[in-house]
């Protein structure tokens, strides 16, 4: 998507588009060796969009004329992932036909194609708009009337066009049917005691339409292409649709299922079945239809076979012999269909005759276990790598579970082919080698077949692996993760939330030793209110928009609006939340900012004419607000009791009992103090014991503090006094003025 619209003439009419397709291959040599090259497409195709060449250096081939090295790509890939806000935008060279923009020509930086002119652009996620752009796989893919590759090879071709349609959301139970994995997308199950909601008309509820417009948005090119397309012309399906037909309509008869052993045998005699003459009668006879239904079932099962390249002979036929074996089974179901009344049927599977490229079918990815990705709004994974990790070896078991589907799907022994296929590509991978890897394999492997009648006999093998180290960490996560299902005999399992999901790890004594600072910030607030363990994100967050929000104003000038409303936020958001239960910084700047060497409070006496400079150490006592805190005033200046015009040097340490709430009213504590002159005066004790008392306000950014000094009056100065101060300076400071941000720590100077 580009930030900027660009304006294209079609048809006379000016439009503004900001959708983008960039079309690349991957070619591997005999070697192994691999690289991008951009291969020319009709921009005229509707199926493509709007298309654009990424910059690169020639080939000297007119029909691929630019190769890419993997940065190109890697940007390009960055640029398509740059979600708003939470990424970057990306800068991508790019070529353009000259016709349709009249911008200056920039400098060149890679080249580009005759009738081409390079570009600079800025984009962001794609995925705001079209985040399954299936309709240009296709048109890629496929050779159509206006490809200028493979067409004539491929248009002889039998071989099933597959197409995987990969989304996280698709989510599949342990439960099985008919030896099939149940697979939908994930939800709760309804409450049929739920009472409807009461309409409102709220900000929030006229903005919760956005949720579903966003996901409906990058589904919508899916939908349309599912919709005109030719996704339905499957004859495989078609005879399953017509099985199904059969049985609604002809109840008392049990139609045979074609033994396995005999499939080819079958082939010749049902050839001669469909041959000959059924009778003219208006009432289908049941024989008839029982023996076509048999051989039509046999023959797309043999079909199915040679599409996925695993005939029961293990010699694959040639595409000619394919085609015809496909024209074949279209006859017979067309045939049957019209012998039994099922007339749409039978319209819909001789379509299938028109289709010159043969079959082409949509593999769903799906989904066993939750993972950490779905949480936080997509951006649990950034955490700690060993999230991310658990989440890639999860994906590695699903792909596994997806390659034993596809090959086992439509196997009359379905269950053994599955565990034999699974352990195939189990080894292939090497997952035993890898002990993160094997954990998370046989940990999930258990979790969805255990509870079936398999798992003893064809997953035998998996007991062996188990008794093999595993990996601490990935299986506190996976414990973590797995808690009870969705529903009372369900399989499939909700993500718990965050809080529960670190909450499980600290119970599973997950090892942070190597975890990131942020991860471990996180698990010493997993406990508290829910709220409360963003803290470091929001931290972070804050920091980061107000840094962004700074540097765009140097350079485009303005935003001190922006600026002004970002830095309220920021201190509101921290002074909100608090972070640690012991910190040697209690302000809302961070720890490894110069600014958090500030004092915590100044204030003025408003009694004696004295200023205070304090520095605040605290405990967190229990989850209420209670705290236990010690003020340190190294520097306190007062006027002397004997004389105005004397001024009284002291230091003084007050040992508190708090409390801090949010509101207007915030904070408020008290305990004894205990003050040091810095000289003796006359009449007087240089160690005095006191006490005082205090009220913060806002946030507890404001405090009044009375006190008295020494309870024996032999204090030099005033005895009494009322302190007026504003708290957590280092906050105000490095929120109020972000250009003096530092720190003496050079990892932390840009925060």
């Amino acid at each position: 998507t580009r930030v900027d619209a660009a304006e294209k003439d079609i048809a006379g009419v000016r439009v503004h588009n900001q959708r983008f397709v960039i079309p690349l291959t991957l070619r591997v040599n005999g070697l192994g060796y691999a690289r991008f090259v951009s291969c020319l497409v009709d921009s005229e195709d509707p199926a493509f969009g709007n298309v654009m060449y990424l910059q690169g250096r020639p080939t000297g081939k007119a029909d691929c004329p630019i190769r890419h090295d993997s940065t190109a790509v890697m940007n390009a890939i960055e640029a398509s992932s740059a979600f708003p806000v939470a990424f970057g935008r990306k800068h991508l060279a790019y070529c353009e036909p000259v016709v349709e923009d009249e911008m200056g020509v920039i400098e060149l930086v890679g080249l580009c194609p005759d009738g081409m002119r390079p570009m600079l652009d800025e984009f962001i996620d794609g995925g705001l708009f079209d985040n399954i752009p299936l309709g240009v796989a296709k048109a890629l893919a496929e050779p159509g009337e206006w490809g200028t590759g493979p067409g004539p090879s491929w248009s002889m071709s039998g071989r099933r066009f597959n197409y995987i349609y990969l989304d996280p959301t698709i989510r599949r139970s342990v439960q099985q049917e008919d030896g099939s994995a149940i697979i939908s997308a994930e939800a709760q199950p309804p409450d049929e005691k739920e009472e409807p909601e009461e309409v409102t008309f709220g900000l929030r509820s006229q903005l919760r339409f956005l949720g579903g417009a966003i996901e409906s948005s990058r589904d919508y090119e899916l939908y349309n292409l599912l919709r005109g397309g030719d996704w339905t012309n499957q004859v495989v399906a078609h005879a399953d649709r017509l099985s199904e037909a059969l049985v609604q309509r002809f109840p008392d008869l049990v139609l045979n299922v074609p033994a396995l052993d005999q499939l080819q045998v079958m082939m010749p005699e049902c050839g001669t079945f469909f041959e000959s003459d059924w009778g003219s009668g208006k009432t289908p006879q049941p024989g008839i239809v029982n023996q076509a239904n048999e051989c039509i079932v046999a023959s797309a099962y043999l079909l199915e076979l040679e599409y996925k390249g695993t005939p029961l002979d293990q010699q694959l036929k040639r595409c000619i012999e394919i085609t015809r074996q496909r024209e074949i089974l279209i006859d017979w179901i067309v045939r049957l269909a019209a012998y039994t009344g099922e007339d749409r049927l039978a319209v819909g599977a001789s379509r299938s005759r028109n289709d010159k490229l043969g079959d082409r079918r949509i593999l769903l990815s799906s989904r066993f276990s939750p993972v950490i990705g779905e949480m936080m709004q997509a951006f649990g994974g950034f955490v700690d790598s060993s999230f991310r990790e658990y989440d890639y070896y999860a994906g590695i078991y699903d792909a596994i579970w997806g390659i034993a589907n596809f090959v086992c799907e439509r196997q009359f022994d379905r269950e053994t082919c599955m565990a034999r296929h699974i352990k195939q590509t189990y080894d292939a991978l090497g997952i035993p080698a890898s002990q993160p890897a094997n954990t998370v394999f046989l940990y999930l492997l258990r979790r969805e077949f255990a509870e079936g009648s398999t798992f003893q006999g064809e997953f035998v093998w998996a007991n062996t692996y188990a008794e093999q180290t595993t990996d601490k960490n990935m299986q506190a996560i996976a414990n973590s993760l797995f808690g009870e299902p969705i529903s009372v005999g369900d399989g499939s399992y909700v993500a718990p939330s965050m809080t529960a999901f670190i909450t499980g790890l600290i119970s599973e004594d997950y090892d942070s030793t190597d975890s990131s600072a942020f991860l471990k910030r996180i698990f010493k607030l997993s406990d508290k209110d829910q709220l409360t363990w963003y803290y470091p994100l929001t931290l972070r967050a804050s920091n980061r928009l107000l840094i962004l929000e700074r540097k765009e104003g140097e350079v485009m000038g303005g935003g001190q609006v922006v600026s002004a409303g970002l830095t309220l936020g920021a201190l509101y958001l921290h002074s909100y939340m608090q972070e640690e239960d012991l910190t040697l910084n209690v302000s809302t700047a961070p720890d490894y900012s110069w600014q958090s060497w500030l004092p915590d409070e100044i204030a003025v006496d408003a009694r004696n004419g004295g200023l205070d400079l304090s520095w605040y150490q605290g405990l967190r006592m229990g989850s209420n607000g209670w705290r236990w805190d010690v003020k340190f005033t190294p520097i306190q200046l007062n006027h002397s009791g004997a004389s105005r015009d004397d001024y009284v040097w002291f230091s003084q340490a007050d040992f508190l009992i708090s409390r801090k709430t949010h509101g207007v009213f915030s904070a408020f504590g008290l305990g004894p103090s205990l003050s040091w002159t810095w000289e003796q005066w006359p009449n007087s004790q240089q160690l005095n014991v006191g006490a005082v008392m205090y009220a913060g306000f806002i946030e507890d950014k404001f405090r009044i503090t009375v006190g008295k000094t020494s309870f024996r009056d032999e204090f030099s100065g005033g005895n009494y006094f009322v302190n007026l101060g504003i708290n957590d300076v280092p906050g105000f400071v490095y929120w109020g003025f972000s250009e003096a941000r530092g720190s003496w720590w050079p990892s932390k100077r840009e925060w």
